[in-house]
């Protein structure tokens, strides 16, 4: 990975999305190339009022 920085934001930012209905079992750890994060299924959490959640999560909610 030529910008590790950028990956890791990008995996955090992921993990952010994710955090209602998945919990984050690790920190972040870089193996050689790779950037690995454990999520583990979680449980559903109210949505603060103003927050829309993103489209994948709204997806994965109705399947």
């Amino acid at each position: 990975m030529a910008h590790p920085e950028i990956g890791e934001k990008v995996m955090q930012k992921l993990c952010e999305d994710l955090e209602d209905v998945a919990t984050l079992e690790a920190p972040l750890k870089m193996f050689g190339r790779s950037l690995i994060a454990v999520l583990a299924p979680g449980a559903k959490k109210k949505r603060e009022p103003g927050k829309e959640p993103s489209k994948e999560v709204q997806e994965a909610e109705n399947s």
